[in-house]
């Protein structure tokens, strides 16, 4: 079953979603799933990365989950990306042609008290185009 999760906000700088209380989303004793949680956290560090304007391939390295809080009703995960981590990251690329992204997602209820962070750490790497010379080294979809 999908999770059902919405994207409010997305631009190079920030993502932020909702996660809704589905029962499918929900364990034994009615809160989130941890599970869950990271798997949106792991949507969301996908998504700021691909508003970059450089073609790149990533992977996840490293993923880890703090619970502060119960993990009760809708929840509202957020993401930011500052410029400068962004920038250096960017460099690190074009030096190495390979890099890691970190991204911290907090977690909040619906009172807006933070109850989880997820800490994703994606391997990127320049995409590898398979150019061929009847295409013009240009990779089609």
């Amino acid at each position: 079953m999908a999770i059902g999760f919405r994207v409010q906000k997305l631009n190079r700088s920030q993502v932020q979603c909702v996660i809704p209380a589905r029962p499918h989303n929900l364990n034994s004793q009615g809160e989130m799933e941890e599970a869950v949680v990271v798997s949106v956290a792991i949507q969301m560090a996908k998504l700021i990365v691909a508003r970059w304007e450089i073609p790149i391939d990533w992977e996840l390295d490293h993923i880890h989950f703090d619970r502060l809080q119960a993990l009760q009703g809708e929840l509202q995960a957020r993401l930011e990306w500052e410029d400068l981590a962004r920038e250096a990251l960017r460099a690190e690329l074009e030096k190495n042609s390979a890099a890691l992204a970190e991204c911290f997602v907090h977690v909040f209820d619906s009172q807006e008290k933070r109850v989880a962070d997820v800490h994703v750490t994606l391997k990127i790497r320049q995409a590898q185009h398979l150019g061929r010379k009847e295409s013009g080294g240009v990779h089609s979809k």
